[in-house]
């Protein structure tokens, strides 16, 4: 039995009745390789400062602190981003690319903040910073207010 060869998929099977995936999710994919190619560097960053900070503050909750103050300045940014996208009328997209790259990095902050408190970690330091949330709740839609035109 011979694997991938012509006309045969990674199973055996042939593949001459298979459909091209549809254009929905080929641009929902796309979609997310381009964020996943946009939020990488970022947080490779995050990471590399999260584990700078580790060596040079040995205090836990100091640390988190400082973990929060970055994660209010990336989330502040993203809503300056957005902010400026809407008085340009640009496109939806880029908002929604913004808030999925502010999902990414609140994601890995929380994780950093959970590793250096461990069973001490409490509900609060999960709570996003302002900017976050008024990102979130304008995506959502849950806020009209969230963030000003002008």
């Amino acid at each position: 039995h011979q694997q991938g060869g012509y006309g045969s998929d990674a199973y055996g099977g042939g593949d001459e009745f298979e459909s091209e995936p549809a254009p929905e999710e080929s641009e929902e994919a796309a979609s997310r390789d381009e964020l996943d190619n946009c939020v990488g560097p970022i947080l490779q960053h995050v990471d590399t400062v999260v584990k700078g900070l580790r060596r040079v503050v040995p205090q836990r909750r100091a640390l988190v602190g400082v973990l929060r103050g970055l994660w209010d300045s990336l989330g502040a940014d993203a809503l300056k981003f957005v902010e400026e996208d809407l008085r340009q009328r640009s496109s939806w997209r880029l908002r929604l690319m913004a808030t999925g790259a502010v999902d990414k990095i609140s994601t890995a902050i929380v994780g950093a903040i959970r590793d250096a408190l461990g069973h001490d970690v409490k509900e609060k330091d999960f709570e996003p910073p302002m900017p976050v949330r008024k990102l979130t709740d304008f995506i959502e839609g849950t806020a009209s207010d969230s963030v000003s035109v002008f």
